[in-house]
């Protein structure tokens, strides 16, 4: 897997109330994704369109009874934006992939705190420390998970993008709250 795919993710879609909500993405390679455009401001954000992206969401639900290209060409015909068999295919087995990866990730997390707690235990018996509450052993662990992290990768987005992302959000936090 590259680089560029370890860092860089389309987020699945929240769905609160019944409704999804979508995101503004970062740009990382040359082509923009379907259900995506490119943002006024600033080329490197890429902004959702709620039609194209809730036409995909439906099209993930006709895979179950329809080919692959029965499917992109429904896509293409409904949302007027082209996308091929493959290109479905990618997107659909990228999300499929992000969300076990996910699940594995969140299982793999907790099995590591239980064994944090567990070793905290045995060595505090062992040496006669006071126990931790499990507060304190979260904090704990989660000080030194962010030290590797950071360490590792050093990954920064730029502060003008970064701050770009902020506004976007907020401002879709007030559209739909309906003060603006």
């Amino acid at each position: 897997m590259s680089k560029n795919n370890d860092l860089f993710r389309i987020p699945a879609p929240d769905r609160k109330d019944g409704e999804y909500i979508f995101y503004p993405i970062c740009r990382v390679g040359r082509i923009v994704p379907f259900g995506y455009v490119e943002s006024d401001d600033d080329p490197n954000i890429l902004l959702p369109v709620e039609h194209e992206l809730l036409l995909l969401e439906e099209a993930k639900h006709h895979l179950k009874r329809y080919s692959l290209r029965d499917v992109a060409a429904w896509l293409s015909h409904k949302s007027g934006r082209s996308i091929s068999h493959t290109g479905l295919k990618t997107r659909v087995e990228a999300e499929q992939r992000q969300a076990k990866q996910y699940i594995d990730s969140r299982r793999l997390a907790l099995k590591l705190q239980e064994v944090y707690l567990k070793a905290r235990e045995l060595e505090e018996t062992r040496l006669g420390r006071r126990a931790l509450t499990k507060e304190e052993a979260d904090g704990e662990l989660w000080e030194i998970l962010e030290k590797a992290l950071f360490d590792r990768e050093k990954i920064t987005l730029k502060k003008s993008s970064k701050e770009r992302l902020e506004e976007y959000a907020e401002k879709r936090r007030k559209i739909k709250a309906g003060e603006d």
